[in-house]
């Protein structure tokens, strides 16, 4: 029915109609409702219900109060239902306005705005405040605050976002269980991963092989920068890495041998991903650990030819002995192989040393020295990758008879002899020699001038005898000459 004029709802008559505005009823009876409110025509700029209240100041006071007052109700508090037919609905369903400003508008889509008069998504807040929103829980644990579900959500406990005292704490879960912490981000800006302790800026603690993955895709660096600023020098970049026996909650001391932690390094090989024993850089216990004492080395390794598993190239042991391809090297470098350098220097200052005195009887243990030529034996010490071309050199052992301070014994036994030292021993010895050399030339001088005298002399004593032998042959002709006369006078006496 239609009624005219205005009117005021006071106590209502059941089943009686009373009139509110033009072309507007309220039924008090039928389709199951208390109230009923039916326009008949186009209102154009009015509305069906209107409440005007005036000089309300009391805090008690409400512009509409639906109270629901049996013990027991299934059905819908308030159900507003447009365009319930053959028309359509392109309006706000529920608006709430203060002072002309819109509050709270659930749109003809079901987008619900706080602060926002035209929402996009199901929920749009907007504020002007640094917190536009806000989920509190008075629950005991005070954990889980807003549960993120899709339609491939399979878990009865999806995703989740909540607090934890005042950390911001992330969780997911298997569809099967119940979701567990997997992030936390503590008051102080410290990030947990599996932990909801973290004791440092980023802490990850897992029990998975695989940690940290960082992926660029297919370009770009994937790198990792560590930035430090101040002049302090305990402000550095730092990367550690910590390493125990026993379990987390109760950490044991390692132990020789122990891998404190690896640096490695993979290439794809076309089928899969490099054996990450291959290349690494790796940090050991080189003895039981204590809180006075950590002993520790340090292993590069790479791969040769042929190989997938890798070597040790380069061992930096406790004692800051270097080893390049020994794995432990007894002097500060040790090298097996060979070595190529521009040069050699060697500390020889005078003012580092004391005692100082010449080599003596150099080429005396020089002339007992033996050099040799030999190959080494490749197949009884093939981790000693000996060269297989011919040596020059010297038997240890041999030089150790003669000069005992040039031949070192490692801990195994071997002996190494100090090549270089010998130069010394060889300059006093070629010294020596020239010395002796020197003499015998001087020896020689006076001898030579000496015999040169003697056969001057001796020459001008032949001359005189040559002289006096040719007189004496005169002489001799002479008393020849004069025998033949004397014999023809005797001769021609004895004819007579």
């Amino acid at each position: 029915s239609t009624g005219s004029g205005a009117g005021v709802i006071g106590k209502q008559t059941y089943g009686v109609s009373q009139p509110l505005a033009a072309g507007v009823t309220a039924w008090t009876t039928g389709l199951n409702s208390a109230l009923r409110v039916q326009a008949d025509a186009d209102l154009y700029q009015t509305a069906v219900i209107r409440g005007i209240a005036t000089g309300l100041s009391n805090s008690n006071n409400s512009y509409m109060h639906l109270e629901h007052t049996t013990s027991s109700f299934a059905g819908d508090g308030i159900v507003l239902d447009f365009a319930n037919g053959s028309g359509s609905f392109s309006g706000n369903f529920l608006r709430f306005d203060n002072n002309g400003t819109t509050n709270f508008v659930v749109d003809s889509g079901g987008n619900l705005g706080i602060g926002n008069s035209a929402p996009t998504e199901k929920l749009h807040v907007t504020d002007s405040s640094p917190v536009a929103a806000r989920f509190e829980s008075t629950d005991a644990s005070g954990i889980l605050g807003v549960q993120l579900k899709n339609n491939s959500t399979t878990s009865s406990n999806p995703p989740a976002i909540g607090s934890a005292t005042n950390d911001l704490v992330f969780y997911t879960g298997p569809a099967s269980t119940a979701t567990s912490e997997r992030v936390r981000i503590t008051e102080s800006g410290s990030v947990g991963i599996g932990t909801n302790s973290p004791s440092s800026k980023l802490h990850v603690q897992t029990s998975s092989a695989n940690s940290i993955i960082t992926n660029t895709g297919d370009q770009g660096d994937a790198d990792l920068h560590l930035y430090a600023h101040g002049t302090p020098t305990s402000n550095q970049p730092n990367l550690r890495m910590y390493k125990s026996r026993g379990s987390l909650a109760s950490p044991s001391a390692v132990t020789s041998g122990d891998e404190l932690g690896v640096i490695r390094a993979y290439g794809h090989t076309g089928s899969g991903w490099s054996n990450d024993n291959g290349l690494n850089i790796g940090f050991y216990a080189a003895g039981a650990w204590s809180g006075a004492s950590n002993p520790s080395e340090i292993r590069f390794r790479t791969n040769g030819d042929g190989q997938t598993t890798g070597s040790d190239r380069l061992v930096i042991n406790k004692d800051g002995n270097v080893g390049v391809g020994v794995a432990a090297p007894s002097e500060k470098l040790e090298v097996n192989g060979n070595v190529r350098a521009d040069a050699f220097l060697y500390t020889s200052d005078e003012r580092f040393k004391e005692d100082i005195e010449t080599v003596p009887n150099a080429l005396e243990g020089i002339n007992k020295l033996r050099g040799v030529t030999y190959v080494w034996r490749q197949n009884d010490f093939p981790e000693r990758n000996f060269e297989d071309i011919l040596q020059f050199g010297f038997i240890a052992q041999e030089v150790e008879e003669i000069y005992p301070e040039l031949v070192q014994t490692d801990k195994n036994g071997f002996k190494s002899v100090k090549y270089t030292n010998i130069l010394a021993i060889v300059v006093e010895a070629i010294k020596e020699q020239h010395f002796e050399v020197v003499n015998n030339q001087k020896k020689y001088k006076i001898m030579h001038e000496g015999l040169l005298l003697r056969v001057n002399e001796n020459s001008r004593a032949i001359a005189s005898l040559k002289e006096e032998n040719e007189k004496y042959k005169n002489e001799v002709k002479e008393l020849n000459q004069r025998v033949e006369k004397l014999e023809k006078l005797v001769e021609k006496l004895l004819n007579k």
